[in-house]
C-alpha cells in the first residue's frame, strides 16, 4: 500500500514540475492538437460572434492581446494603449508615490507643452492627442491628486478612452488580420473536449458525487483538478440542479480568489468539472495538521484579506456563497488562497433576497438557521468564523472534534458570545466580535458621519416555520436588498451602542451589510494590506507550500465510493448532460494558451519575430504531412499498415 502511494505521489510531482526545457509537459504532438483552422473555416463564426468591444478586446485575454497588437501597428492608436498601461501602473503604485506619478500622467498626456514637445521630436507624425476629455474631468483629476490621490482618480478618463476605442478603431480592427487570427483561436476554443484531452493522475480527495483527481492537458502541460460526478449517483440523490448550479456559478465568476472552471465534459458514466488545481492543500489541513492548531495572526489576516476580495468578486456577480469553512479554502503552489466548491452558492436577483437553510453546522449565520431572508450577510458571518478559527485553532461555537448535537451548536450560534484568548490582537478581536463603545472603523479617504445608532441587538429567537431544508432558489419580493456599496462609515460614539463586527448576530448591524466589501476592507485589522496590489497579485504570501510535498491524504486513506445499484440512465437525462458538458470556458482557456506559451509559440517564428498575419494567403494552404520513417514505408508497402489510421492512432479532436 505504501508503495502504491509513493508511486502515485512520484508521478504527480513529476507532472507538476512539467519536465525540462521548452516542452513543459506538452505532448510531442501539441502543434497538431492546437493547429489553427484556415480563415475561410471561420466565416460562420465571424458572422455569429457578438461584436462587443468590452468582451472581445478587454475581457477575453487573447482578444485583448491581439487588439493591442493591432493598435501597436497604428501610430495614431499607440498613445491610447500607453495611457491605459500607465493608469494600470498608477493604480498599484505605493500610496506615497501615487500623487507625483498621477500628476506626471496628466502632464504627459494632457498638457499642451508636452504635445508641442512631441511634435518637435517627430517631425513627420506628431503624437496623437487623447480623445477630447472635458476640462472639468481633468481639473477634477488634478484636484483629487493634490488632495487625496486615491486609486480611482483616472476612472472617468479611462472610460472616455475605451469609448473612443470602441468606435471607429474597433470597426477597423474587425476588418484586420488580427481579428481573423482571434477567430481562429476562438474556433479552436470551441472544439469538443473528451477524456483524451487530459492525462490523469492520483486521487486528491472526494467530492459530493465522486472523486477529485489531478490531471494535465496534453497539449499545453497545464495541471488541473478534475472533479468527477457519477451520473447514477447524481440521479439517485436528485442532484441535477445542484450540479448544474455549481457549473453555472463557476462559469460566471472570473476571479483570482475563486477556483476557476476551465473545462466540462462527459463520459458514458460520469460528468467532469476541470478546475484550478491547488497544490497547497486546504486550510483545514494547515490549521490542524501542521504543528499546534491555528495559524499566526499575520498569516490569518492575509488569508482573510484574500477571502474578502473573493467574496467581493462573487458579490459583483450577485452571488452569495453560503458555505465558508476551512475545507473549502484551498492554497496554490505559491501560498495564495481560493474559494472552492460553489455547490450551495446562489445568485441574488437585483432588489430581492433569497432564503435557504443551507450550509455547514457551526458556520451558518443566525439568519440562515432561522430560515430568514438575506442577501450577502451570511458570507460576512462566515468570514468572521474563519478568522476566529485560523487564529484560535477551533471554530467559534464548536471546538475541534467536540461531540455535540446540531441543535446545541445552533443554539450557541444564536445565543452565546464567543470567547477570545491571548492569541488575538485588539484589532483581530474587534473585527470578529461585537464590542460596546468601540470606535468606528476607518479607511483612508473615507468620510465619517455621526448618526443615531440602531437599538441594542435584538434577541434572535428561532423563527416560526419548517426546519426542513429549503430550496436553493427560494426568493422573496417583500424584503428589499439593503446591502449596497456606500463608502460612508457610521461612527457609533454612544457607549451603550455597538460597533459592527463580522460575528454580530443581527445581520443589519453586521460589518459589511451597509458598505459591502469596501467597509470590511476599511477595518483596522487590514491596515497593513494594500488591496490594490493584492488584487494585482503583487504581494507575497506569508507562507509558501513545499513544492515537493503532496498536501492531501494518502491514496489508500481516501474512501472509495460504493457502486450505485438500482439506478438506470435513459434519454430523459440527455438534456441535463448536454447543458452540463459544454467544453472549454473562454477566459480560463485563453489564459491557459497564453500562460503555457502556446499562444506565443504559434504566433511567433523561431527567430522571435512576429509571424506575418497575411492569413488569407498563408493559412488556407494545407499543412504538408510529416515525412514517415524508413520502416513505416517498408511495412506500408508490404501491406502490414493500413492507409487509414486505427482508433488508437487517432489524435483527440482538440486539447
Amino acid at each position: 500500500m505504501e508503495l502504491e502511494n509513493l508511486l502515485a505521489n512520484t508521478l504527480l510531482l513529476k507532472a507538476r514540475q512539467g519536465g525540462y526545457g521548452k516542452k513543459r509537459g506538452r505532448s510531442k504532438k501539441w502543434r497538431e492538437m492546437l493547429k489553427l483552422p484556415p480563415v475561410s473555416q471561420c466565416s460562420e463564426l465571424r458572422c455569429s460572434i457578438e461584436k462587443d468591444y468590452n468582451s472581445l478586446c478587454d475581457k477575453q485575454p487573447i482578444g485583448r492581446l491581439l487588439f493591442r497588437q493591432f493598435c501597436d501597428t497604428r501610430h495614431d492608436l499607440k498613445i491610447y494603449i500607453k495611457f491605459l498601461d500607465v493608469v494600470a501602473e498608477y493604480e498599484v503604485a505605493d500610496d506615497e508615490d501615487r500623487r507625483s506619478y498621477g500628476l506626471s500622467i496628466l502632464d504627459t498626456f494632457f498638457s499642451a507643452a508636452e504635445r508641442e514637445r512631441s511634435k518637435k521630436v517627430d517631425n513627420t507624425k506628431s503624437a496623437a492627442p487623447l480623445p477630447e476629455i472635458p476640462s472639468r474631468v481633468l481639473k477634477e483629476c488634478r484636484l483629487r491628486l493634490k488632495e487625496n490621490p486615491s486609486k480611482d482618480v483616472f476612472e472617468e478618463c479611462t472610460r472616455f478612452v475605451h469609448n473612443y476605442l470602441s468606435g471607429e478603431p474597433f470597426e477597423e480592427y474587425q476588418e484586420s488580420a488580427y481579428f481573423s487570427r482571434f477567430l481562429q483561436w476562438k474556433w479552436l476554443e470551441r472544439q469538443p473536449i473528451t477524456k483524451d484531452t487530459f492525462r490523469h493522475y492520483r486521487v486528491l480527495g472526494k467530492g459530493g458525487f465522486g472523486e477529485v483527481c489531478a490531471c494535465q492537458v496534453r497539449a499545453t502541460g497545464k495541471m488541473y483538478a478534475c472533479k468527477k460526478l457519477a451520473k447514477k449517483r447524481i440521479k439517485r440523490r436528485k442532484g441535477e440542479a445542484m450540479a448544474l448550479n455549481e457549473k453555472r456559478m463557476l462559469e460566471k465568476v472570473n476571479s483570482r480568489f475563486v477556483v476557476s472552471l476551465s473545462y466540462t465534459y462527459e463520459t458514458k458514466d460520469s460528468l467532469y468539472l476541470v478546475l484550478t488545481i491547488m497544490n497547497g492543500g486546504d486550510l483545514k489541513y494547515h490549521i490542524y495538521n501542521l504543528g499546534s492548531p491555528g495559524l499566526d495572526e499575520q498569516r490569518a489576516i492575509f488569508y482573510a484579506a484574500e477571502l474578502c476580495c473573493g467574496l467581493e468578486d462573487l458579490q459583483k456577480e450577485r452571488i452569495v456563497y453560503r458555505d465558508l469553512k476551512p475545507e473549502n479554502i484551498l492554497l496554490d503552489d505559491i501560498g495564495h488562497i481560493r474559494i472552492s466548491d460553489l455547490g450551495l452558492a446562489v445568485e441574488v436577483p437585483e432588489g430581492r433576497t433569497v432564503r435557504g437553510r443551507v450550509g455547514t453546522v457551526g458556520y451558518m449565520a443566525p439568519e440562515v438557521i432561522n430560515n430568514e431572508n438575506y442577501t450577502f450577510s451570511p458570507d460576512w458571518w462566515g468570514l468572521g468564523c474563519l478568522i476566529y478559527e485560523m487564529i484560535q485553532g477551533h471554530s467559534p461555537f464548536k471546538k475541534f472534534k467536540e461531540k455535540v448535537k446540531r441543535q446545541e451548536v445552533e443554539r450557541r450560534v444564536k445565543k452565546d458570545t464567543e470567547e477570545y484568548s491571548r492569541k488575538f490582537s485588539e484589532d483581530a478581536k474587534s473585527v470578529c466580535r461585537m464590542r460596546w463603545g468601540h470606535p468606528a472603523v476607518s479607511a483612508p479617504g473615507w468620510r465619517h458621519t455621526s448618526c443615531p445608532c440602531p437599538g441594542k441587538q435584538r434577541d434572535w429567537a428561532s423563527a416560526n416555520g419548517s426546519k426542513a431544508e429549503q430550496s436553493l432558489f427560494a426568493f422573496s419580493k417583500d424584503a428589499p436588498d439593503r446591502e449596497g456599496g456606500a463608502k460612508v462609515i457610521i461612527s457609533c460614539k454612544s457607549k451603550d451602542k455597538a460597533a459592527s463586527s463580522l460575528l454580530t448576530k443581527n445581520p443589519r448591524q453586521r460589518l459589511g451589510f451597509s458598505g459591502g466589501a469596501a467597509e470590511v476592507k476599511g477595518h483596522p485589522v487590514f491596515k497593513d494590506i494594500n488591496f490594490k496590489k493584492l488584487e494585482a497579485n503583487m504581494l507575497d504570501p506569508p507562507f509558501c507550500p513545499d513544492p515537493k510535498a503532496v498536501y492531501c491524504k494518502d491514496v489508500v486513506d481516501i474512501d472509495q465510493f460504493s457502486t450505485v445499484r438500482g439506478v438506470y440512465l435513459d434519454t430523459t437525462d440527455d438534456t441535463f448532460y448536454s447543458q452540463f458538458a459544454t467544453g472549454s470556458v473562454s477566459i480560463p482557456w485563453q489564459n491557459e494558451m497564453i500562460e503555457s506559451g502556446c499562444f506565443k509559440d504559434i504566433n511567433e517564428s523561431d527567430t522571435g519575430e512576429y509571424v506575418a498575419l497575411d492569413l488569407q494567403e498563408t493559412l488556407c494552404h494545407p499543412v504538408p504531412k510529416p515525412k514517415r520513417g524508413f520502416f513505416y514505408r517498408l511495412l506500408r508497402r508490404g501491406g502490414c499498415i493500413s492507409g487509414v489510421p486505427s482508433d488508437k492512432e487517432e489524435l483527440p479532436s482538440v486539447v
